[in-house]
């Protein structure tokens, strides 16, 4: 993430409507202000989701041709996920 950390990155994103949510680089954070955590709370919850899917290998190798057999089964994933969390 921090390789996209300069002045012109964020404002192309800006520009598109974009909000980043990349961390400053040491030393390069505005002094006097705290960062905004906001963006990585969500940006947590979906990279924890990522990782969960990581557990099911089927998806990560992705060993489906059809986009329709790889979306049946990354929706079966979320169903495993899902009643997994409801029985804990």
């Amino acid at each position: 993430d921090k390789g996209y950390d300069s002045d012109a990155f964020r404002q192309y994103l800006r520009q598109r409507g974009i909000r980043a949510c990349i961390p400053r680089r040491r030393g390069h954070c505005r002094r006097g202000r705290l960062p905004d955590l906001t963006p990585y709370r969500l940006r947590w919850v979906i990279e924890r989701m990522i990782s969960w899917l990581g557990h099911f290998r089927r998806l990560v190798v992705r060993y489906e041709r059809s986009v329709h057999m790889y979306w049946a089964f990354l929706v079966l994933a979320f169903i495993v996920i899902c009643v997994e969390r409801i029985l804990k």
